[in-house]
């Protein structure tokens, strides 16, 4: 038995650990996460040698050492699969065309590149047989490399404490003085992801014959009657972690003149698990000072964690916070698909489920709930119209319904329960193309060109619906976009005076993309989008 094989061969599944815990991870996840990280590692390594076991009792061979590292090389190569579709052009989804019950599909050219990585993974264990030596000292050397970076990264976020300070837009506007003794109504803040208005739904959802029947304004007589849906809101953002982060400043987090951003560190939610980043943001600091708790539903892709200033309401626990957490290190490797399956029963939980169990019981004013559920965005797909998880995959159709349903509910949950609420149901950003077939009227292919920064284009039109005062309308915003309705919502309730903002529609590219980090101004060719669809009405 060569004892050097072995450790040369866990050093390699080291690796992937100690370049995933870069100063941004780092500030986010927490010690569990990492001891259950390197415990996942840890049956990585010995399913490597049962593995190497099998092979040599099925082909009667003496078990050759040199296969271990190799085998180890395999498993690093596998966090470089999203990195190799994204070079040669690939995409895991594609649009459904002739699917009449429109959505997503996973494409054939995602298992190609998973054949190729095989292919690859063998000639590595064939020349890691034959060439151990060279091998093994080419992998010591750049595993020290790696080593070398990590001790970097780990003294920049231990000791120096840099990167502190978020990215947003200065502002000029001023508060209030604090109000001290008044006592404020509660404010619902909540967030469907991806969510399309309704009108829109409708003309697209007449392109299957399941969906064919779908009115907007049956939908909108099944809400409160308190409540008033508002047409043609549209969001600023096509990215959920920069919207969300502009809700939090309330102002452009964000423009085409921002230095390009190279991780996600000081964006929705990973400033709100920082004390210093939560503190400078005006959201918070609007509500500290006229003494408002903030409280938290959040989901498990961005779970609430205990922070001095944030009240965790809804039901994620540390257990599945941390599972969330292992999913994330494993995102780029084939090894996500199984992983998801394995954990869909933890994510059948629904933020606003909680909200509405909260409610029937809380008594408190002066309280600011932020709620962000991920239906009906297809990345939670398992959600069928009625909200159940049958273990299929469901269409955007499907989980478009599964939100109304919770709307309605909610809508008539705090009218009976905090009836002097305000209440804000809103969209972090538009529905993605690929969720809708190509045929569909109201894209403009020549528009969409322009606009596109991914593989896919954002919609800016978003689901909107509130419950504010009467008297609060006569100082309304002219354009209902996310930063003016905050800014609308703030100057109600809290009696602040912010100034209503320009519209300005900025589109991000995705993380694997060459160009993430780079920030696109498509407010010239949204707006000709919006007069275009206002033609085709």
């Amino acid at each position: 038995m060569n004892k050097k094989n072995y450790l040369v061969g866990l050093y390699i599944l080291i690796l992937p650990v100690l370049l995933f815990l870069d100063t941004a991870n780092l500030r986010q996840i927490n010690n569990k996460t990492i001891i259950f990280i390197l415990i996942s590692i840890l049956i990585i390594f010995f399913l490597i040698l049962i593995l190497i076991k099998i092979y040599s009792l099925i082909f009667k061979a003496k078990v050759n050492d040199n296969m271990f590292p190799g085998l180890c090389f395999v498993f690093y190569l596998q966090f470089y699969y999203s990195e190799i579709k994204q070079v040669y052009g690939y995409n895991f989804w594609h649009i459904n065309e002739g699917n009449s019950e429109f959505g997503l599909n996973l494409a054939n050219s995602g298992y190609i590149i998973l054949i190729l990585l095989i292919l690859l993974s063998i000639l590595t264990v064939i020349l890691w047989s034959k060439y151990s030596k060279i091998l093994n000292r080419f992998s010591i050397i750049f595993s020290v490399l790696v080593t070398l970076i990590f001790i970097y990264n780990f003294y920049i976020y231990t000791i120096t404490g840099t990167d502190n300070k978020i990215i947003s837009i200065e502002t000029n506007n001023k508060s209030n003085n604090t109000n001290n003794n008044k006592s404020f109504n509660n404010i619902y803040y909540i967030i469907f992801d991806a969510m399309m208005p309704l009108e829109d739904f409708a003309k697209v959802a007449t392109h299957s014959k399941k969906y064919e029947n779908f009115n907007s304004n049956n939908i909108i007589n099944k809400f409160d009657k308190n409540f008033k849906y508002i047409k043609g809101s549209v969001s600023n953002y096509n990215n959920t972690k920069v919207s969300m982060s502009s809700i939090f400043t309330n102002n452009y987090y964000l423009d085409n003149k921002s230095f390009k951003f190279k991780t996600y560190n000081n964006f929705y939610p990973y400033f709100l698990y920082d004390q210093k980043k939560m503190n400078q943001l005006d959201l918070i600091k609007l509500l500290k000072k006229n003494k408002i708790d903030f409280i938290w539903f959040s989901n498990h892709d961005y779970p609430c964690k205990n922070v001095v200033g944030i009240v965790c309401g809804s039901s994620s626990n540390i257990e599945t916070n941390i599972i969330n957490e292992i999913k994330i290190f494993y995102a780029k490797t084939p090894i996500i698909t199984t992983l998801n399956k394995l954990t869909s029963s933890l994510e059948k939980n629904i933020p606003s489920d909680d909200l509405l169990k909260y409610i029937k019981n809380n008594k408190k004013k002066n309280s600011f709930f932020f709620i962000h559920n991920k239906i009906p965005n297809m990345s939670p797909g398992q959600y069928d119209t009625e909200c159940n998880i049958t273990g299929k995959i469901y269409t955007y159709a499907e989980t478009y319904h599964c939100a109304i349903k919770k709307i309605i509910e909610i809508t008539h949950a705090i009218s009976k329960y905090d009836k002097d609420a305000l209440v804000l149901i809103t969209a972090d950003h538009g529905a993605h193309s690929s969720f809708l077939t190509s045929s569909d009227k109201l894209y403009d292919n020549t528009i969409m060109n322009h606009l596109e920064t991914s593989t896919y284009y954002y919609d800016p039109r978003i689901f909107t619906l509130i419950k504010f005062p009467k008297k609060c309308f006569n100082t309304a915003p002219e354009n209902f976009d996310t930063l003016n309705i905050i800014r609308f919502l703030l100057n109600c309730n809290y009696s602040e005076k912010l100034n209503y903002l320009p519209y300005y529609f900025y589109r991000t590219y995705s993380e694997d993309s060459k160009n993430f980090g780079k920030l696109v101004d498509g407010t010239k060719d949204v707006k000709k989008y919006l007069n275009k669809l206002k033609q085709i009405n």
